[in-house]
């Protein structure tokens, strides 16, 4: 479980796209799955989150988008987290695209060693609008 605060500045933002940068501080306490989240725990941890988010489209129904956070232990800034999802999109008629997607995950000291530091995975999407 997490609670936190922030901001986030837009740096760029037009018909073709956006850039936005965030920060915020978030208290947490990382849990195994199917643990209890109990915030009263004295494991709470406070991190810095960092994220930068781009999108991107054409006048062609292509569209491109971004977000990579960095999120380290602000009293460990060796335990860092990184998480980032891109991906893109054709639409191929007025209510159907298609596209995929990148997931990857890393975390420099997971919560138990039989988890992996890196975790990656592709998406393929087909998105109908009515």
């Amino acid at each position: 479980g997490l609670v936190g605060v922030g901001a986030a500045f837009t740096l760029w933002e037009e018909d073709a796209g956006h850039a936005v940068l965030g920060t915020t501080y978030m208290l947490e306490r990382e849990v195994a799955n199917g643990e209890p989240i109990n915030l009263n725990s004295k494991d709470l941890v406070s991190r810095w989150s960092n994220y930068l988010q781009l999108g991107f489209k054409t006048e062609s129904n292509v569209q491109f988008s971004s977000t990579l956070f960095v999120q380290p232990l602000l009293s460990d800034f060796g335990d860092l987290r990184i998480y980032n999802e891109s991906g893109f999109s054709v639409k191929v008629h007025e209510n159907v695209a298609i596209g995929t997607s990148f997931k990857l995950t890393y975390d420099s000291k997971p919560l138990t060693a039989d988890v992996e530091k890196l975790d990656t995975a592709t998406v393929a999407q087909l998105t109908l609008k009515f």
